[in-house]
C-alpha cells in the first residue's frame, strides 16, 4: 500500500501571532512577570492607626518599593540601604511572615528582631503575633501589639508564680521599648522588682548594689556598693537610677545596667 504525506501550513497561535505584531510596530515586549505585579503595600504610620484607616494587602509580591514615601527601588535590595528619594533606612527581612514585603520600616524590623531573639525562647511565635493583631478592631502599630504580647505573657508568669522567669523577659521588653524610642524606665523598675520578690522567696534578706562596668554614668557610681535590706529596696526603687546617662539603642533614654546582687554572695 502506498502513503501519500500531504503537506500542510501551521498556522500560528494567535498570541504569538499578536505579539509579532507588537513587537513590529515597535511597541517593546514586556516581561511575563510585569502581569503578576502589584501596587506597593501602603504602611501605618501613627496618623493611620488614630484615623483607624487598614492597609491594603496585597496578593502577589509587592513592586519594590521604599515603606517609607514608596519610592520606586532599580531592585530588591539584599541588606539595609538608605532610600535615596526620602534618605530613610530601609530594613530587609526575607525570612518573617507578619509582613506582606520583605522591605521594612525601622520599628517593624524591630519587632520581627523580638519575635526571632528575645521572644523565641517563650514559645511566643509570628503566629501568635498575627492572631493577637487580627483581633483588633482598628488599625494598630506592631510595636502595640508586641507590647501587649509582653503583658500577656507576664501576666501569664505571674499567674503561675514563675518568678525565675520574669525579670528575663521583663528586661527584654525593656530593651525593646528602648529600641523603639520609648520610655521603659517603669519596665525596668518591675525586673527589678521581679528579681527582689525572687531572692525573698529564697530567703535573702539583704542585697548589694552592684555596676556592670566600670565605665558607666557619675550618677550610677553613686550607688556602687550600698547594702540594704530587700523590704527597703522594694519600697525605695532605688534601680533603676532616673539619672542614668548611659546609652544603649537611643540617646534620649539612659539604660540603667545597675542590677541587685545578694548580700551575701553565699550562705554559708
Amino acid at each position: 500500500m502506498l502513503c501519500l504525506c500531504i503537506p500542510f501550513k501551521r498556522e500560528p497561535r494567535k498570541g504569538r501571532a499578536v505579539s509579532e505584531q507588537l513587537s513590529l510596530k515597535g511597541s517593546p515586549r514586556r516581561n511575563c512577570s510585569a502581569r503578576n505585579t502589584v501596587r506597593p503595600f501602603e504602611y501605618r504610620s501613627s496618623d493611620d492607626a488614630q484615623s483607624g484607616s487598614r492597609p491594603s494587602l496585597p496578593s502577589a509580591m509587592p513592586i519594590p518599593s521604599c515603606p517609607y514615601c514608596q519610592h520606586a527601588l532599580e531592585k530588591m535590595p539584599t541588606r539595609k540601604t538608605a532610600c535615596k528619594q526620602c534618605g530613610k533606612q530601609i530594613y530587609v527581612r526575607t525570612k518573617q511572615r507578619i509582613f506582606p514585603t520583605p522591605l521594612l520600616r525601622e520599628n517593624e524590623a524591630t519587632v520581627v528582631d523580638a519575635l526571632n531573639n528575645e521572644l523565641s525562647g517563650f514559645g511566643i511565635t509570628e503566629e501568635d503575633f498575627i492572631r493577637h493583631m487580627q483581633s483588633y478592631r482598628r488599625a494598630v502599630l506592631p510595636g502595640d501589639v508586641l507590647w501587649s504580647l509582653f503583658q500577656k505573657k507576664i501576666g501569664e508568669l505571674l499567674q503561675r508564680g514563675e518568678f525565675q522567669t520574669l525579670p528575663y523577659l521583663s528586661y527584654c521588653l525593656a530593651l525593646f521599648l528602648n529600641r523603639e524610642g520609648r520610655s521603659h524606665n517603669h519596665v525596668l523598675k518591675d525586673f527589678h522588682r521581679y528579681k527582689l520578690m525572687q531572692f525573698k522567696e529564697e530567703g535573702r534578706e539583704n542585697v548589694k548594689i552592684r555596676m556592670c562596668c566600670e565605665q558607666l554614668c557619675s550618677a550610677c557610681k553613686e550607688l556602687e556598693g550600698n547594702i540594704l535590706s530587700i523590704d527597703e529596696a522594694l519600697r525605695t526603687t532605688p534601680l533603676p537610677h532616673e539619672g542614668c546617662t548611659h546609652t544603649i539603642h537611643n540617646e534620649k533614654y539612659g539604660f540603667c545596667r545597675c542590677d541587685y546582687i545578694p548580700e551575701p554572695l553565699f550562705r554559708s
